[in-house]
């Protein structure tokens, strides 16, 4: 797939996308054709069409672009209030000597 435009083979993940239905459904027609011609099979209860938005791999990927996706966002902010808490810590130990 590589070199498809509007196609990414993602570890064992294939992402067809395209801007207008008629861009996606020939480029998942080219997909298809093509695992045909290579003999590979999808599992269909694994497949899913027509998404208007994808979290992938922590990403949130969309017709707006690629961003984090609410886990990751919300991971990063529990984070940065643990840092934020050690630093208490740290000056409340600091302080009492």
């Amino acid at each position: 797939m590589a070199g498809c435009e509007g196609i990414h083979n993602i570890h064992d993940n294939i992402i067809v996308h395209g801007r207008s239905i008629e861009k996606l459904n020939a480029r998942l027609h080219k997909t298809l054709e093509h695992l045909r011609q290579e003999g590979l099979t999808l599992n269909k209860d694994k497949c899913v069409l027509r998404m208007s938005e994808l979290t992938f791999m922590g990403y949130l990927l969309s017709s707006k672009g690629i961003g984090p996706s609410e886990s990751r966002v919300q991971a990063s902010d529990e984070c940065e209030r643990a840092a934020e808490c050690r630093r208490g810590q740290k000056l409340l130990r600091t302080s009492e000597l």
